[in-house]
């Protein structure tokens, strides 16, 4: 049985999935767009009950929490997104910046890269 935090890091993840198509179909105040923010908020709360950061990765199809393999899930996700690192206090806004930018023109030749939304945390 899943716990909540790892139900969440799938629901992050598949957020920002579809966060990234909506914002390529949506301007950024498009209500759909802010649902789906807020949706991502929400579920990156518990994720981060138990620490000031949270990691998810996709490692081979697989998602791990915090450096800890998850299960759960039956069948294989597509997730835009390789890895995650969130720190305690983000907010709404932080989130849909780091969507928007993913969803954008200037991110056309990123991909496999870790996607750090700490406000520097990781490097202090």
């Amino acid at each position: 049985m899943m716990s909540e935090a790892t139900g969440e890091a799938y629901r992050i993840l598949k957020g920002f999935t579809t966060l990234g198509t909506l914002t390529g179909i949506y301007p950024a105040g498009h209500p759909l767009v802010g649902d789906k923010v807020r949706e991502i908020y929400e579920a990156v709360q518990p994720c981060l009950a138990g620490g000031e950061w949270v990691r998810i990765d996709v490692v081979r199809g697989v998602v791990h929490l915090n450096g800890v393999p998850v299960e759960g899930q039956s069948e294989p996700q597509a997730f835009s997104i390789d890895s995650l690192h969130i720190r305690a206090g983000v907010q709404p806004e932080e989130i849909a910046a780091a969507a928007l930018f993913l969803a954008s023109n200037a991110a056309d030749m990123i991909s496999g890269e870790n996607l750090v939304v700490d406000g520097g945390y990781t490097i202090q």
